[in-house]
C-alpha cells in the first residue's frame, strides 16, 4: 500500500506541475530514435544484401546479413547474445575487448540512436515553450483593463 501510495502522490504532483509533458518528450524522442535508426539499418542492410553497395566487395570478410526490421530492432535493444544482423555481421571488424565482442553494426546503430534521441528531445523541449507562452496570452482580457466603474 505505501508503494502504490508513493506511486500515486509521485504522478499527481508530476501531472500538476505539468512534468509529464517533459518526461513523455523524452520518451518519445528514444522511442522515435530507437525506430528510426533500426529502420535505416535495415534498409542499409538490404540494400548491402541485394549488392546496391558495390564498395563494400573491396572489403575482406565483410558479408551483409539481412533479416526482418524487428530482427534489428531487437539487435539494438538486446544486452543478450542474439543473432548478429547487419552489414558487419560476423566480419572482422567487430571489436573483441575483454572477452565480449563489440559488433560493429550494435555500436553504430546506438550511436545513431542517441543523435536521434539527442535531436528529437531537444526540438520537442523547444517546441513546448511557445506553447506555454501562448497559454498565458490567451488568459488575457482581449479588451485589455476595463476602466473601473464608479
Amino acid at each position: 500500500m505505501a508503494y502504490f501510495s508513493a506511486f500515486v502522490i509521485g504522478f499527481v504532483i508530476m501531472f500538476s506541475k505539468k512534468l509529464h509533458l517533459k518526461s513523455l518528450a523524452v520518451l518519445s524522442a528514444g522511442l522515435g530514435g530507437a525506430f528510426c535508426s533500426s529502420a535505416i539499418a535495415f534498409a542499409c542492410t538490404e540494400l548491402a544484401v541485394k549488392g546496391y553497395m558495390p564498395f563494400l566487395q573491396h572489403l575482406p570478410t565483410v558479408q551483409p546479413v539481412g533479416g526482418t526490421w524487428i530482427q534489428f530492432l531487437r539487435f539494438l535493444w538486446s544486452c543478450q547474445h542474439i543473432d548478429d544482423v547487419g552489414i558487419f555481421a560476423g566480419s572482422k571488424y567487430n571489436l573483441e575487448f575483454k572477452d565480449q565482442m563489440w559488433r560493429t553494426d550494435r555500436l553504430a546503430d546506438c550511436a545513431l540512436w542517441f543523435i536521434f534521441f539527442l535531436v528529437g528531445t531537444r526540438v520537442q523541449l523547444r517546441r513546448m515553450k511557445p506553447s506555454q507562452v501562448a497559454s498565458k496570452e490567451l488568459n488575457q482580457s482581449l479588451l485589455g483593463e476595463l476602466p473601473k466603474q464608479p
